[in-house]
């Protein structure tokens, strides 16, 4: 709540008399102090390094912060509740946003695939073609899936440091394939491939670290990147 606001109920509870609903424990009169005014104009101060602590400490839990009595109100109607649908809908847009980015970069490349892709020397453990339509959708909803939990996170410095990477494999992943088989240039592809890996492996162990439950979801993300550094990086040696 605003100070002044604070202020103004803190005089006015003291002059207020025959409440309809009154709070006050027996024999403890209604008093006006400067103790009580330092305590509440410095509450703010007070509290906002713990706030700050627990925000680090536990990131994946959602903090709510009340300015004014409409807020208030709310809260106790139980409207916050409503957040959660808007909330989902945000997932819902960060699905739709993984899915169709890279079809549309697929798309764009696929003559390449046939014309290029085909001819050239691969690894024998390269997985067969019908393999890659399956398992990157897949990998896409746990990758959607994390973002949409990040950006819920009040933030902070711990949740800017671990969004900073997400955007880094994001845009290592959406840029190789317009290196691989747009420009057919394995080694830069190669390139982008170890930054995304970087940052998908640095996001996972700090999610492990910080005991934070929904990271374990980038697991199979993070394996598979490692196997097709392995697949690019044949291709790029052989050829």
């Amino acid at each position: 709540m605003p100070r002044l606001t604070c202020l103004w109920r803190i005089i006015k509870r003291s002059f207020e008399k025959n409440r309809k609903a009154d709070d006050r424990a027996e024999n403890c009169p209604e008093q006006f102090s400067w103790k009580l005014i330092r305590y509440m104009w410095t509450f703010e101060y007070r509290v906002k390094k713990r706030l700050a602590f627990l925000r680090e400490k536990y990131p994946h839990v959602r903090f709510i912060k009340i300015t004014n009595t409409k807020a208030l109100n709310a809260f106790f109607r139980g409207e916050h509740m409503n957040l959660k649908q808007r909330s989902y809908t945000h997932l819902v847009g960060w699905i739709i946003f993984f899915q169709t980015v890279p079809m549309l970069l697929s798309r764009m490349h696929r003559t390449s695939v046939s014309n290029w892709y085909l001819t050239i020397k691969r690894s024998s453990l390269t997985p067969p073609s019908i393999v890659f339509p399956i398992v990157w959708p897949l990998l896409y909803l746990s990758i959607a899936y994390v973002g949409w939990r990040l950006w819920s996170e009040p933030r902070t410095q711990s949740s800017a440091f671990l969004q900073m990477l997400f955007v880094t494999q994001t845009v290592g992943n959406f840029v190789w394939s317009p290196l691989f088989f747009g420009a057919h240039r394995p080694d830069l592809s190669l390139i982008a491939l170890l930054i995304t890996v970087s940052a998908t492996v640095a996001l996972v162990v700090t999610f492990i670290n910080k005991n934070i439950s929904y990271g374990y979801v980038l697991l199979p993300y993070a394996s598979w990147l490692l196997f097709a550094t392995y697949l690019n990086t044949y291709i790029w040696l052989y050829n």
